[in-house]
């Protein structure tokens, strides 16, 4: 059984993918529940395969606490989705969204962590 970290599992895209990956995986789901919802998981909360952080990919000090219970994959899903506050925080957008290259998003940029995790990301974009 792996144990996979989804990033934004409140949101459509992610608590779909909770769904499924709960079947045979661990799931640890890190949410700022800034649009992503409780009810999308609700059926799951009480599974002993799934464990919910409330916070954000931001918070370094959580997500390296998250890392050291050995997780093997990451499914980068959380996003600034408002197009009104992607224009007043640009920088918030390239942080969380990991579409800037010189900082793809503090959670990627934990020392000595990442080169061992598997990282599945949402986008197709070439980097």
């Amino acid at each position: 059984m792996r144990k996979i970290l989804v990033t934004g599992g409140l949101g459509f895209i992610g608590s779909n993918l909770v769904d499924k990956l709960i079947l045979d995986n661990e799931v640890v789901i890190i949410d700022d529940f800034s649009t992503g919802q409780l009810k999308n998981v609700g059926r799951h909360l009480k599974n002993p395969r799934l464990k919910l952080i409330k916070g954000s990919i931001l918070e370094v000090n959580k997500v390296e606490e998250v890392l050291k219970d050995g997780i093997d994959s990451i499914v980068h899903l959380a996003a600034v989705v408002s197009v009104v506050r992607s224009s007043r925080e640009p920088r918030l957008v390239h942080q969380v969204n990991g579409r800037n290259p010189e900082r793809p998003g503090i959670m990627f940029e934990i020392p000595g962590r990442t080169s061992r995790l598997r990282l599945l990301r949402r986008s197709l974009w070439r980097q």
